[in-house]
């Protein structure tokens, strides 16, 4: 059986990288709400760059000068580079290697204090369904009323989340898709999902997209999980810009998220079943207006897919 503790006994993770003033921020909204143990993992700078070198011990020094309330923090400090595939999924395996469910956040996701107090209590809600496998923090889209606080989703936003040890278990970097992959998409209900999803899910896993979220997407999806999707936004993603590694490009795309709002009482979804509806939402307003380098891999992988069976 899966075990929670109370609010203030929940640990979190910070994964960060090279900009202090965003985990600094990051690490303001930590402390809000105190929790009694912070795992703080930072990833080493790219060789040959002694300016990068520097913001990385700016950042690791962090873990000293801004945990300021009575917190036990283990640090998980890279003398390499990982790269974000195996630099965040190496934190997060090293996050549950010390405890059984938990919070995880990276150096550009601010988050409401509600957001600790949600994960809470749907990390003790669910700790025995199996189906049940993230607890995403923020929302992509504004959702009018639907009458809870979240709904069960196929999509798994990591812009702040929360998941148990045995979930992370299913996460791996390397997947053979030869026999799989066609039974995963088919779970998606619009040929549009499908064809978005497939080119994404073979480069990740060819090695051609260094991202630890694609992989733990697929993971959940050939389990056939689920994730609690809130209907309003509780975290703020700080990181677009010039100085970001993956979100680069998204400075001025439609990737915006909605402004955080207090939660207020959380209201569980009855029945607790798969929205179908609100996925193709996401989707929709998510997914399918992505920024120009994701549809550009997109409109490639479709022309050499063209070629070969047209």
């Amino acid at each position: 059986m899966r075990t929670v503790r109370a609010i203030t006994h929940l640990p979190v993770l910070l994964v960060a990288f090279k900009r202090p003033e965003t985990t600094r921020r990051v690490l303001e909204s930590i402390g809000r709400v105190k929790p009694p143990r912070l795992y703080f993992a930072v990833d080493g700078a790219r060789p040959g760059n002694p300016k990068e070198a520097e913001r990385v011990r700016e950042v690791q020094a962090l873990a000293e000068s801004c945990v300021d309330w009575d917190c036990e923090v283990k640090t998980f400090f890279r003398e390499e580079n990982r790269g974000c595939a195996r630099g965040v999924s190496e934190a997060i395996s090293f996050f549950f290697e010390n405890e059984e469910a938990g919070v995880i956040l990276e150096d550009d996701c601010v988050a409401e204090p509600d957001f600790f107090r949600y994960c809470e209590e749907l990390l003790d809600r669910y700790r025995d369904d199996p189906r049940m496998m993230h607890i995403s923090g923020s929302s992509r889209v504004e959702i009018e009323d639907p009458g809870s606080s979240y709904f069960l989703s196929r999509y798994a936003q990591v812009w702040g989340w929360a998941t148990w040890r045995d979930a992370w278990s299913n996460f791996t970097l390397e997947r053979d898709l030869s026999q799989e992959l066609d039974e995963v998409l088919g779970r998606f209900p619009t040929e549009r999902e499908r064809r978005y999803w497939e080119p994404i899910l073979r480069r990740t896993f060819a090695g051609g997209i260094d991202s630890w979220a694609y992989r733990w997407s697929y993971a959940i999806w050939q389990a056939d999980g689920i994730s609690a999707y809130p209907t309003s936004n509780m975290v703020q993603n700080i990181g677009f810009g010039s100085d970001s590694t993956h979100t680069r490009a998204w400075s001025t795309s439609r990737w915006s998220m909605p402004e955080p709002v207090p939660l207020g009482e959380i209201r569980h979804p009855s029945p607790a079943v798969l929205r179908e509806d609100l996925d193709t939402l996401v989707y929709d307003r998510a997914y399918a207006k992505s920024p120009l380098p994701i549809r550009a891999m997109r409109a490639a992988a479709n022309l050499v897919r063209n070629r070969f069976t047209g």
